[in-house]
């Protein structure tokens, strides 16, 4: 007999928008049931603001309260990289990350959009604003 276990998801998020940049603050230690809520938000954000107009965008991730995930929370956001990337997702940006956390944030996110550590939320907004006005600029040269 297969048997899936149901959870409660353990953690929480918040997701805001701030011209084109999507900011996820997360707290708690997540499981894969907080992972699936986060990235089902995450995917109705990018689908209402950005995919309709092939808008150039960044995630920007609030690490500050985050305390690790379950193998498989992990598993489910890997997942999602590669249709994120598809919808037009330019950078990554971690901000107020540990030492343990910048090693796991490194190798889940190896093979995807380039990623950015910084120590800072106002320096990760300032980060983001700067690349995707030069990919603005150099799109409408027609570079």
């Amino acid at each position: 007999m297969n048997t899936r276990l149901q959870f409660a998801a353990h953690g929480e998020h918040r997701i805001e928008k701030l011209d084109n940049m999507l900011i996820c603050r997360i707290r708690g230690a997540w499981n894969g049931e907080q992972a699936g809520l986060y990235l089902q938000d995450l995917a109705n954000q990018i689908q209402h603001f950005f995919t309709p107009f092939s808008q150039r965008w960044a995630r920007i991730m609030d690490m500050r309260q985050w305390e690790l995930s379950t193998p498989q929370a992990r598993d489910k956001v890997i997942d999602f990289l590669h249709w994120e990337t598809t919808q037009h997702c330019q950078l990554r940006v971690f901000c107020h990350c540990s030492a343990v956390q910048k090693r796991l944030i490194r190798d889940k996110y190896a093979a995807s959009t380039p990623l950015v550590l910084i120590d800072d939320l106002q320096q990760g907004v300032f980060f983001c604003q700067n690349l995707l006005r030069a990919t603005s600029r150099k799109n409408a040269a027609g570079y």
